[in-house]
C-alpha cells in the first residue's frame, strides 16, 4: 500500500519539525513545508499532497485564505484540510 502523502504549514519552525515527524511516526510521507500563506499555496499546487495540515495563523498571512485559494485553484477533486490553532 502506498504512503499518503502530506504537506505542514506552520510557520514555527520547531513546531513544523514536531508535526512533521509526529506524521511520519503516523505512516505519512511528507512532501514539503511551507511558513508562509503564499508558499502554501505554491507547494501545495505543486506537491499534490492528499492532506495538508495547515497553520490558520501564519505570519505575515493567513492559513483559512492560503486554503480558500488552494480550493479554487486546485485541480485535485479535494483536499482534507486540518486548521491547528494555538493559544
Amino acid at each position: 500500500m502506498q504512503q499518503p502523502t502530506l504537506v505542514v504549514v506552520e510557520d514555527d519552525l520547531l513546531f513544523a519539525q514536531a508535526l512533521t515527524a509526529l506524521v511520519e511516526d503516523l505512516g505519512y510521507r511528507v512532501l514539503a513545508t511551507a511558513d508562509t500563506e503564499q508558499g502554501a499555496v505554491e507547494v501545495v499546487n505543486e506537491c499534490r499532497p492528499d492532506v495538508v495540515l495547515m497553520d490558520i495563523r501564519l505570519t505575515g498571512g493567513s492559513g483559512l485564505r492560503a486554503a480558500s485559494t488552494i480550493r479554487q485553484s486546485s485541480k485535485v477533486p479535494a483536499y482534507r484540510l486540518l486548521h491547528l490553532i494555538r493559544r
